[in-house]
This record gives structure tokens, sequence and C-alpha cells, in this order.
């Protein structure tokens, strides 16, 4: 599927009436979205420690993401758009998960040109942290997956990494981005399979495996010690059969 063109985005802002707003406005009138994050952002802090605390600002813009770090007035802020939600749900989860990035390009815990495995990583781990701060919720919806589908990547896993490993040196920002969300190309003897053997976020679940096995395999271990992690480090706590010197 080809992206969209100017011309054609233009049209589709154009064409929005104030009924199709209709759900979200129901939405905000029936949920206190700023105590909900107040209360997310508070369990943040207890294990992030962090000295400022950002700010997160609730917007409706018609191409805005869930949720995303962005630069705004000499500093960092979080930003949720809500034009998407269905529902109210999984806040929590993504403003964890921001909050988790927040942390990292303050502390300087990311490059500014990652490779894939260092990408995989980072999204791994505020995987991992999400978990922490809202851990009655299911690990497929910290991911943003079905169960079946997590059924499915935990059943061939070893699958979903022989696709994945040998371009853990990838930098160019699409290819990572089609690893980490998309849809890798999987070994012949399984890619015809079933639908759900394509898997989508394949490279975002490896990474929370790489993660929590680096989390695991470090008695005392806290988040500022996972957020320094080094992708070499967490793939040999995966024992993923890598050869370390790649990042040499």
């Amino acid at each position: 599927m080809g992206f969209a063109g100017l011309d054609e985005l233009r049209e589709r802002v154009r064409s929005v009436k104030p009924h199709h707003y209709s759900h979200l406005l129901s939405l905000l009138e029936s949920h206190d979205l700023e105590g909900a994050c107040l209360s997310t952002l508070q369990k943040c802090s207890q294990i992030l420690q962090w000295e400022d605390e950002p700010l997160v600002y609730l917007m409706v813009g018609f191409f805005s993401p869930d949720g995303f770090v962005i630069s705004m007035g000499g500093r960092r802020v979080i930003g949720i758009g809500l034009e998407r939600y269905k529902s109210f749900r999984n806040l929590p989860i993504i403003l964890a998960h921001e909050c988790c990035h927040y942390m990292q390009q303050e502390k300087s815990y990311q490059s500014d040109r990652p490779t894939l495995c260092e990408a995989m990583l980072r999204e791994g781990i505020c995987i991992v942290f999400s978990r922490m701060v809202v851990p009655d919720r299911p690990l497929n919806e910290h991911l943003g997956i079905s169960r079946g589908r997590l059924n499915w990547m935990r059943a061939n896993e070893r699958l979903i990494w022989q696709a994945i490993k040998p371009n853990l040196r990838l930098t160019k920002r699409d290819a990572i981005q089609q690893y980490i969300y998309g849809i890798p190309q999987l070994p012949a003897d399984v890619s015809n399979t079933t639908p759900e053997v394509k898997s989508q976020k394949s490279g975002l679940y490896i990474g929370f495996r790489m993660a929590e096995e680096f989390l695991n395999s470090q008695p005392g271990c806290n988040m500022k010690i996972l957020l320094e992690a080094a992708p070499e480090d967490a793939l040999k706590a995966y024992n993923a059969d890598m050869p370390y010197s790649v990042f040499s």
C-alpha cells in the first residue's frame, strides 16, 4: 500500500466535519484524563526518579500519533494524540512508554542514528518499563497486539530471530521501522503457511525479550541499569547465538 499524496491528504483534512469527533467528545466527557495522567506520572516518577517531571500535552491533531516525545520551547515534552483513541483503556500504558522514551532522550541513553539492534532494545526497555508501571495488564496490551499474535510469536521466537539477526546493523530509518513494527521476511519454509506467520511488531517483541532477559540476568538490576544496557550485553543475556564482535 502506497502513501497518500499531498493533495489527497489536504482533501482528507478539508473533509473533516465536527460530527466526526462526536465519539472523542463523548469519551472526554466521561473520563478524567488529567487525573489518569497525573496518577501514571507519579508511578513513573517512583521508578525513574527523574529530576524534572515532563510536561504532558493532551492534543487533537489530524496526524498525531498515539504518543510521542518532542522538543518544544527548548525542552522535551510528551504529547498524547487523542484522535485515534476508541477508548482510553491503554492511555496509562502509552504514557508510561513515552515517559521511558523521555528519560532515554534526557539522559542521552539512545543514539541519534541507532542500529536496528539499538532501536529494538530501546523499544523493548520501554515495554518492560510500562509493565512495571501498569503491571495488571497482559503483555499483549503493552505490545499493542492481539493475544493470538503474541502466542504465535512466543511459539516461533527463533524463526523471528532468524529473520532479524542478519540485519541488526541496519541504520536506515524506514528499514528499522519495518522490522520493528512491520512484517520482516521470515524463512521461506514458514513464510507462506498462515497469515500469522508474517507477524507485525516482530522486532518489537524481540526487543522486549532482549530487555527482559537482561533485566532477569542482572541481580539487583533497576531501571537505571536497564536504561544504560549496551546492545551486546542484552544480546548475551538473550542468549541468541549472536557473534557479539559485530558491534566492535
